[in-house]
């Protein structure tokens, strides 16, 4: 990422913008296990488990569509 923006920063928000997939995706049972989570007010609480394999998909998607939007965004300009 540094080399193709020459930026710190650039490469600062490449990792945090990677870092939820790879958690989903690393650890998708013990994410999967996460119970009595509030997401924020007006957002319901998380009451079940989820299954190991949907949150590594979802890892997955994550990951695939963050990097596509990046491609398109960098072929454009």
């Amino acid at each position: 990422m540094f080399a193709v923006t020459g930026s710190g920063e650039s490469v600062f928000r490449m990792l945090l913008f990677v870092l939820l997939p790879q958690m989903c995706i690393w650890f998708s049972d013990e994410m999967g296990r996460m119970t009595g989570v509030a997401m924020g007010l007006g957002r319901p609480d998380i009451t079940e488990r989820t299954p190991g394999t949907f949150v590594a998909i979802g890892g997955w998607i994550l990951l695939i569509a963050g990097i596509s939007v990046w491609i398109k965004l960098w072929v454009q300009s």
